[in-house]
């Protein structure tokens, strides 16, 4: 079983199906529910979609950093690309706080 799952995807709206299949089989062998995989999946799709069609503006070949891991009873997933980044520079990071509660719940 792998530990965690750390996949590199193209500026591609076509590779969100690489990383959907991915993400399921890293799931499934970390014996977590079909109901979060479903929400992990659909967290991932739509922030993967917001970079390539906010953050990667110009036709360059850009790649997107997606990682997955077991921290105890929190599952970390950290998504990194080379696009423009937040007005104002440095780095974005959203906390979404009811998500990782529901994930510790389901991974207990």
């Amino acid at each position: 079983m792998r530990e965690g799952l750390s996949l590199q995807i193209k500026n591609d709206l076509v590779e969100i199906e690489r990383l959907t299949q991915e993400v399921g089989s890293w799931c499934r062998e970390q014996a977590l529910s079909g109901v979060v995989e479903f929400q992990i999946d659909l967290v991932l799709d739509e922030l993967v979609s917001n970079v390539i069609h906010h953050g990667l503006k110009d036709s360059k070949e850009h790649f997107i950093e997606v990682s997955l891991h077991r921290d105890g009873h929190d599952l970390v997933v950290e998504v990194e690309d080379d696009g423009v980044g937040p007005p104002g520079g440095g780095r974005a990071t959203t906390i979404l706080p009811w998500t990782r509660r529901r994930w510790q719940r389901a991974l207990s």
